[in-house]
């Protein structure tokens, strides 16, 4: 599955005109058609470029409404941030839609209707077609097909809250597994779509993989991978700390500093050069209760008996 943040990177290169020749074959080989030649002539073009004009027109290929959402522009380029934002759907526009969403939701058998997103750095609340709530969570996109409210394409992590319904089951989809529930309190975690992590908080859910292997978990279950990659089932747990993530509180159990600092990065919107292997591999029990950015890589750096330096929205880590 590619990758739908170095999609919308590349989106902007190509926007402004400033892909070199390897990033427009990268682009090319991602989205599986070759670009237009008019789109992206210049920097100064894509400045006055229209984003919410081609947004509209090109929602309107897929039928759908856009939904206006507030981006943070990124300091030293006021202009890049609402452009990246809609970069994808646009890029999209010019290669042909359903390909290009067929390629950032890892299907294209079914469009797409309805899509929710939380950017980097960001939390989203939202209520769902069938009046049940999501809370995405930084980074993650949930997708519904066409004409369905109840089932769903996550990327990334999110908590449902699933409005009781005997006649429809409400099933999400993360990469090769799949969630089915009826009513209940449930987060899935997919960040690796291959390892994913399920969790209930009340009421049962049943999870299978792309062999059709169903497991049920209960209130108080969890499915996640253990160290060496493999999913395994964990019973009668207290599963609070993978709900907490919604009030901006971050625990990590037995991780490894890399893990860390790449879910930081997704947290608040950085880049963070993954850290030398001698400070990467260390293991940390580790908690962040609402810290601002610079307060949470202060306390991962003095946990991890290392120092970073910042610059702009980059962060590289050193040996003390």
């Amino acid at each position: 599955m590619s990758n739908p943040r170095r999609l919308a990177e590349l989106a902007e290169k190509y926007l402004t005109g400033t892909c070199t020749s390897e990033e427009l074959a990268e682009l090319e080989r991602l989205t599986g058609s070759r670009p237009p030649s008019h789109v992206g002539p210049s920097a100064d073009a894509a400045v006055r470029y229209d984003t919410a004009g081609a947004l509209a027109r090109v929602s309107a290929q897929l039928g759908i409404a856009p939904e206006p959402r507030a981006v943070r522009p990124r300091r030293g380029k006021s202009w890049a941030a609402p452009l990246i934002a809609a970069a994808a759907i646009v890029v999209a526009g010019a290669f042909g839609i359903h390909q290009m969403m067929g390629k950032m939701m890892g299907t294209s058998r079914r469009p797409v209707t309805s899509r929710y997103i939380a950017a980097r750095g960001e939390r989203k609340m939202i209520v769902l077609p069938d009046g049940s709530r999501a809370t995405l969570g930084a980074g993650s996109t949930l997708a519904y097909a066409a004409g369905s409210t109840r089932d769903a394409q996550l990327i990334g992590e999110a908590v449902f809250e699933v409005v009781h319904d005997t006649r429809h089951e409400f099933r999400v989809h993360a990469g090769a597994t799949l969630v089915r529930d009826i009513g209940t309190v449930f987060v899935v975690r997919a960040l690796d779509p291959a390892r994913p992590t399920v969790a209930v908080a009340s009421g049962t859910v049943a999870v299978s993989d792309s062999g059709h292997t169903e497991t049920m978990l209960a209130a108080g279950d969890v499915l996640a991978p253990d160290p060496t990659g493999q999913l395994m089932i964990r019973r009668h747990t207290d599963v609070t700390a993978l709900f907490d993530w919604r009030a901006g509180v971050l625990h990590y159990a037995d991780a490894t500093v890399a893990v860390i600092a790449a879910d930081l990065a997704r947290q608040y919107d950085l880049d963070i050069v993954p850290p030398p292997s001698a400070i990467g591999r260390q293991h940390l029990d580790a908690t962040f209760d609402r810290l601002s950015a610079d307060s949470a890589l202060r306390r991962l750096a003095r946990l991890a008996h290392a120092r970073y330096t910042r610059h702009g929205q980059t962060i590289t880590f050193s040996a003390r």
